[in-house]
């Protein structure tokens, strides 16, 4: 693979915070102009991927389900090849590394790959055609949203508090990563925020759910990216400065809801570079700059540690060690990242990583530029995040009237309620007549949480509900002081205590905490079960310390 492929154009479109007076464009407008950008800077038209190759990230905003075919409609491409990535934060990466390989192949000589989306407000899908169901509900959802897991920043809590109780990182090393993101944002002009911060600053910012602070946070924004790929030799002959795609790596290690993937605090970077870097002939030491995926602080310490740029564990002190502003000895998130560059929507906040690693590449980063930058590395990190329906959402549908897809919503309460499905019922039901039951498997005795269709470990379908013993440890622990996602109804609760229990059983499963003070809460606390109806139709278990049970 080594200098097949290039990258010869990139664009990135102005960041919207949707504030009043900023204009409102659909994603197709962020597309296209992301589009534009891309194909003016590699000196090419839109007209030269006819019969080529067209990427596609997903984007969360209402789109078609055929969605890569509508952008090539709307774009007006008639490409060989269409792509089409989900894969979070990965998608831009995992596209690149899609396009190289159909570029390789001989079937297609380039691909323009694009993405764009609007998460502060969500555009009308086009008429006549149907929506995507990526916010119609699903189990996901019904297995965190009722059990008080309130947003993406608690499901990221609980891996943090669990990263932090194993290697005990300091909340002083995960803010000089936002410190730095914060400086380097500085000095790009694209960036939401600018204003520099202190580590105080940082450690005085606001917890939002124990152990994540508001700085900790991205900010979320609207925009576009794009870019266009090409054989070597064609990209000889666009530009005097193409960067090569010399090596790449990929893995996915979702986490099943049992024991499988025991360790959280590990990525899929530890399979992924190590391919990357054998690929490229490279090592570690050869590394001039690292672009991580930095939805979160700790997020980008551990793809440190899982690129092997120190032990599992060592990232703290390897952060405190070593200068990682863009003249420093190890330079990282040299555009600000998504901590303080903004983040368009999950999935195209992937792009970003690998934009700024070509912009440095090219030597075109101005007063942020890493000098005498020949080789980095460009991260992408997805995921299963919490995006529910939001409450009362109304996508308009001209022509063909209004469809309203509202979280469903316990109105005593102002709590998320589970949709009960024939594969889910025997959980809820069990629950409101205080029972834990889950799937067991009858080949080889494991425990599904959540439900499932087949065993996660072995794949049988001979899958029985089975009276699951109540008891279990806390693994993981967060704290949420504020109210996420709309939902009124957990106000009264706060601080609600969230945790991830491994059961006695073997599966792992969400639960919220009672009877507990916030300070007494503790990883390794054994914790029983009790139940609470939330419904006509369904229970659900929430835990309580043993001793007080």
């Amino acid at each position: 693979m080594r200098s097949e492929v290039a990258i010869v154009g990139f664009g990135r479109t102005p960041y919207s915070r949707a504030r009043p007076g900023d204009p409102v464009l659909t994603v197709d407008e962020y597309i296209a102009w992301a589009a534009d950008l891309a194909l003016q800077k590699a000196g090419m038209s839109k007209n030269d991927f006819d019969g080529q190759g067209l990427g596609v990230a997903h984007a969360e905003a209402a789109h078609t389900v055929n969605w890569s075919a509508a952008v090539a409609e709307n774009l007006g491409i008639s490409p060989t090849v269409l792509l089409r990535a989900d894969q979070g934060g990965a998608s831009a990466s995992a596209m690149l590394i899609r396009a190289a390989a159909m570029i390789q192949s001989g079937i297609v000589d380039r691909v323009l790959v694009v993405g764009a989306d609007t998460p502060l407000h969500i555009p009308s899908a086009a008429p006549g055609l149907p929506l995507s169901p990526e916010r119609t509900r699903g189990v996901y959802w019904d297995f965190q949203g009722p059990f008080g897991v309130m947003g993406a920043s608690a499901q990221f809590a609980l891996v943090l508090s669990r990263y932090m109780h194993e290697h005990k990182v300091t909340p002083e090393q995960l803010g000089k990563i936002a410190v730095n993101a914060r400086y380097h944002a500085g000095l790009h002009e694209g960036a939401i925020y600018r204003t520099p911060f202190t580590l105080q600053d940082y450690l005085d910012s606001r917890v939002l759910t124990d152990p994540i602070r508001l700085l900790d946070c991205v900010p979320i924004v609207n925009g576009g990216l794009a870019y266009v790929v090409t054989s070597a030799k064609t990209a000889r002959t666009l530009t005097d400065r193409p960067v090569y795609l010399r090596g790449f790596g990929e893995a996915n290690n979702y986490y099943r809801g049992s024991r499988s993937l025991p360790d959280i605090t590990y990525t899929g970077f530890t399979q992924a570079a190590p391919q990357a870097l054998q690929m490229a002939g490279v090592t570690q030491r050869d590394i001039q700059f690292l672009q991580p995926y930095d939805d979160y602080p700790f997020i980008a310490m551990m793809t440190i540690e899982d690129h092997g740029f120190c032990k599992k564990g060592e990232g703290g002190r390897f952060v405190e060690e070593h200068d990682l502003h863009f003249d420093g000895d190890f330079p990282m998130s040299t555009d600000g990242g998504q901590l303080s560059g903004g983040q368009p929507g999950g999935a195209i906040g992937g792009f970003m990583p690998l934009i700024e690693s070509v912009t440095q590449l090219r030597g075109e980063a101005g007063a942020r530029q890493v000098r005498d930058a020949r080789i980095g590395i460009s991260c992408g990190f997805g995921g299963i995040p919490l995006r529910p329906p939001r409450p009362q959402l109304h996508f308009a549908r001209p022509v063909h009237g209004a469809l309203s897809m509202s979280a469903i919503v316990n109105p005593a309460t102002g709590k998320p309620l589970p949709t009960i499905t024939d594969l889910t019922r025997p959980f809820w039901t069990a629950a409101k007549e205080g029972r834990l039951m889950l799937q067991k498997c009858q080949r080889c005795a494991t425990f599904n949480f959540h439900p499932k269709p087949w065993c996660i470990e072995c794949g049988s379908r001979e899958l029985q509900w089975t009276d699951a013993k109540p008891f279990g440890t806390i693994y993981a622990t967060t704290i949420s002081r504020s109210v996420a996602m709309n939902f009124p109804g957990w106000q009264a609760e706060l601080p609600v205590l969230l945790c991830l229990i491994d059961l006695d059983d073997g599966a792992r499963m969400y639960g919220q905490v009672t009877h507990c003070k916030p300070e007494a809460l503790h990883i390794g606390m054994r914790v029983k079960a009790y139940f609470e109806a939330i419904s006509d139709d369904a229970g659900i278990p929430k835990f309580r310390p043993l001793q007080d049970a």
